[in-house]
C-alpha cells in the first residue's frame, strides 16, 4: 500500500514541476514578450514597419521575394521595431514578421495598406501579434 502512495506522490510531484517548468521557463518569456508589445506604440511600430516595405521595393527585388536580415547588423531598421529585440525579420512587398521570440515562437506582422491581414491579436489596424504566421496565414486565404 505504501508503495502506491509513494508512485502517486512521484507522479504528482513529476507533474507539478513539468507544470512550473512549462509555465515559468517556456511560456514566460513569451508572455513577458506578448505584454510588452502590447503596451508598446503601435502606430511607431507599423510606422518602421511600412518603412522597411517602402525599402525593399525600392532595392529593385521582386514582390515575391522574402529577405531575412540580421538585425543587429543591420543599421536601416527603425528604432521602433529594434525596441521590439527581434531575432530576425521577414520582408516581402506587402507584409513585413518580426520574430522576437523563437521559442515559443512569437510575431508581431505588419502589413501594407492594402494586404489581407491576418494574426492571433489584432493591435491596431495593419498590426499583429501571431503565433503561426504561416499557418495563419493559410488559414485566411481564401
Amino acid at each position: 500500500m505504501n508503495y502506491k502512495k509513494g508512485c502517486a506522490t512521484g507522479v504528482i510531484l513529476a507533474l507539478l514541476a513539468f507544470w512550473a517548468a512549462e509555465e515559468f521557463i517556456f511560456w514566460g518569456p513569451a508572455r513577458q514578450h506578448w505584454k510588452e508589445i502590447t503596451k508598446a506604440d503601435h502606430t511607431a511600430i507599423l510606422e518602421g514597419c511600412r518603412q522597411m516595405m517602402a525599402a525593399h521595393q525600392r532595392s529593385g527585388r521582386p514582390a515575391h521575394t522574402v529577405s531575412r536580415l540580421d538585425v543587429t547588423g543591420f543599421a536601416k531598421v527603425p528604432a521602433s521595431i529594434l525596441k521590439l529585440n527581434p531575432t530576425d525579420v521577414t520582408i516581402s512587398a506587402d507584409q513585413i514578421q518580426i520574430c522576437v521570440s523563437r521559442l515559443p515562437r512569437l510575431y508581431v506582422l505588419g502589413f501594407s495598406t492594402n494586404a489581407a491581414q491576418y494574426g492571433a491579436q489584432r493591435l491596431i489596424d495593419g498590426l499583429w501579434l501571431s503565433r503561426e504566421p504561416d499557418k495563419e496565414s493559410q488559414e485566411k486565404s481564401p
